[in-house]
């Protein structure tokens, strides 16, 4: 018996598949109706039953036809500094053998959707269309995937066919160019060479000759007695600078958002600037750790982070 009604819930779900939930409605009143209508006899109520069938076998038609595309999505371009202006390209081929009726189509914008509506198309001709993004805030939109659709104009039915997948575009922040960063070096045998000379280091460079008030540790006595004066170790200095940048993305820290805006272009300046000069840095927002090894995906990252209370909080000593 069960399996019984999965088998009719399973056909009910995709008979009413394209149905808006307007067109649902509509079927609900037309079966209520007809029941209400046939168990006492008002006819008004068969009327009511009759036009919403009829209301829906229109609209079934619309939904008719067959459609084969081949849809090209570029963003141009997909990265950009917020308040600068992106378009998507779209370009639609008709990849039927034969004339192609209009169609819409859709593609969503963040939360947005631009329509395109495609004239008619010869078998193999192209239509192109430009989409205008907003790209006024830093952010991580989602461009796509494109979607035709099919529906009657009363909004009782919807067919949807996917033609493209969907696209990100990266809206980074706005960074300032930073002249340097006073960091801490560490010496590391591990770091990059520099070219200051050192008394006492951890990399070998060279042999030099004794002068007062070197440090009688760093003697090479084995040169010293084959060439009959004294010879010292000469090191160079291996430097290593390790910059952490961590953004609180906790609501309370900030006055407004335009306030959490500056904090993320700080980080994304100072760790474009640390990556130009060759130091390593790590970069935290909230409770994700952000791809540092490159500036491209170090602003990809940022360009994506939201306020929200993080796993970790940061406390003031």
């Amino acid at each position: 018996m069960k399996k019984r009604w999965d088998t009719l819930r399973q056909s009910v779900i995709r008979a009413t598949g394209p149905m808006t939930p307007l067109g649902r409605a509509l079927l609900a009143l037309g079966l209520a109706a007809w029941a209400i209508g046939a168990r006492f006899g008002w006819r008004e109520l068969s009327v009511i039953a009759g036009a919403c069938l009829l209301a829906l076998l229109v609209a079934v038609l619309f939904t008719f036809g067959r459609t084969e595309l081949q849809v090209d999505v570029r963003l141009n371009p997909p990265r950009l500094i917020a308040g600068e202006k992106a378009v998507a390209d779209v370009a639609v081929i008709n990849a039927a053998s034969r004339r192609m009726l209009p169609v819409r189509l859709e593609i969503p914008v963040g939360q947005s959707i631009a329509p395109i509506n495609v004239p008619f198309l010869g078998a193999g001709d192209t239509f192109e269309e430009t989409v205008l993004i907003p790209t006024l805030r830093r952010c991580v939109l989602a461009v796509g995937p494109v979607r035709s659709v099919r529906g009657d104009p009363l909004g009782l039915m919807r067919r949807e066919v996917q033609w493209s997948e969907a696209h990100e575009l990266f809206v980074h922040p706005v960074t300032a160019r930073l002249t340097g960063i006073a960091a801490g070096w560490l010496r590391d045998l591990e770091g990059r060479p520099t070219n200051d000379r050192s008394p006492s280091d951890v990399s070998f460079h060279t042999l030099r000759e004794y002068v007062p008030g070197d440090d009688r540790r760093h003697v090479h006595w084995r040169t010293s007695a084959r060439i009959g004066k004294l010879m010292v170790r000469q090191f160079i200095d291996n430097r290593r600078s390790h910059l952490g940048v961590v953004v609180d993305t906790n609501p309370a820290s900030y006055a407004d958002a335009e306030e959490f805006e500056l904090a993320v272009s700080m980080a994304a300046s100072l760790g474009l600037r640390v990556i130009a000069e060759g130091q390593e840095l790590s970069c935290v927002a909230g409770n994700r750790g952000i791809n540092a090894h490159t500036g491209q995906a170090l602003l990809d990252g940022l360009a994506g982070v939201e306020l929200g209370v993080p796993a970790i909080t940061i406390q003031e000593t």
